[in-house]
């Protein structure tokens, strides 16, 4: 339990460090520092300070957006409000872990194979969480799954949302009507779910 409990303090301190300094200016005595922890003890759980940014950046931002796709999901009845409800929250959400993202992707550039490996993990893990839940979706708006096509689509709108929210909180274009935008991205999600995919016939010249 004890070993457990200084691993935790580690993530904590890790997390608080990289939200205030950045991935490349954080160093390991800066993580023990705020731990109250040695070296001895942090070289007992980690191997260098990326792998404390993959453990934090997993806690704060991958396991909540993970939980997000799972109450999208259980949704009865795919409105457009509750959609933009959901999609109000994604960005609520990356607007609370703006700080450890952008140290993220600071640390995908500089931290070595074991953010990279992470950030291909992410990917897959969010396009895996979406295609079960467009594949629900569909199935409850009548349409037939079908494995290729959804990842196409959970591709299409996971990258929509995430490249908006990448654009307004890490790069800082800020002057963006949030209920607006969820409605716009409300709308294209809805039309991506509802679409069937289009005939591969022969076309004539």
């Amino acid at each position: 339990m004890h070993k457990q409990q200084s691993r935790q303090r580690l993530i904590e301190a890790g997390q608080s460090v990289f939200e205030e300094n950045g991935f490349l200016n954080t160093s390991v005595e800066m993580i023990t520092n705020a731990a109250g922890a040695s070296r001895g003890t942090f070289y007992l759980h980690f191997n260098s300070t990326a792998e404390v940014l993959v453990e934090a950046f997993t806690h704060a931002h991958i396991d909540r957006v993970l939980t997000l796709f799972d109450d999208l999901a259980a949704l009865e009845a795919l409105t457009p409000d509750a959609l933009q409800n959901w999609i109000c929250n994604y960005i609520v959400l990356y607007e609370d872990t703006k700080l450890i993202m952008r140290a993220f992707l600071q640390g995908q550039s500089r931290g070595g194979q074991d953010v990279l490996n992470t950030a291909d993990d992410v990917l897959e893990g969010f396009l895996s969480a979406i295609v079960k839940t467009i594949s629900i979706m569909r199935e409850k708006r009548g349409h037939t799954a079908d494995a290729k096509d959804d990842k196409m689509r959970a591709l299409l709108m996971w990258a929509q949302l995430e490249r908006l929210c990448y654009y307004w909180f890490i790069r800082g274009q800020d002057k963006i009507d949030r209920r607006r935008a969820a409605a716009l991205i409300s709308n294209s999600w809805i039309a991506l779910l509802d679409g069937d995919r289009p005939s591969t016939g022969n076309r004539g010249s």
